[in-house]
């Protein structure tokens, strides 16, 4: 195998497994535990408060190298109801086969992930050049 394909497929396997961490679900957790997580595993995400309105509960990440937005949604108890990734168009294909082999398909992108005995559903919106990831129980 030479070098150049080498490189090309340890890139595309890195890639495959940081779009599979960063897919973890959170819904359920309090706001310090959703910042901790973060902090701790998803290092390429920093906190961001731009553009966020002050009269809804949230916390926004951003990671700039791969142009991605991470949203958190928090309810008055202050525990995550949702949480949306925004993605570019291009990794659409990726994260439709990441989510088919990991959760049970339940539709058009649609998928039901089973957590500690609780059903979470997981769907993407496709808008003109970016999709979101939404995240709900």
């Amino acid at each position: 195998m030479n070098t150049n394909l080498k490189t090309t497929l340890l890139f595309f396997i890195m890639f495959f497994f940081i779009l599979t961490i960063n897919s973890q679900n959170m819904v359920g957790l309090t706001k310090s535990e959703v910042q901790k997580q973060m902090s701790a595993n998803f290092t390429k995400f920093s906190e961001n408060t731009f553009g966020i309105s002050t009269n809804i509960n949230t916390l926004k990440y951003i990671d700039t190298k791969t142009d991605r937005t991470l949203i958190f949604y928090f309810g008055k108890d202050n525990k995550c109801q949702y949480s949306k990734m925004i993605e570019d168009m291009d990794f659409l294909d990726v994260r439709t086969k990441e989510f088919n082999s990991k959760y049970k398909q339940n539709g058009n992108l649609l998928w039901t992930e089973l957590k500690d005995g609780k059903t979470y559903n997981i769907k993407i919106e496709k808008e003109e050049y970016i999709f979101n990831v939404i995240t709900s129980d």
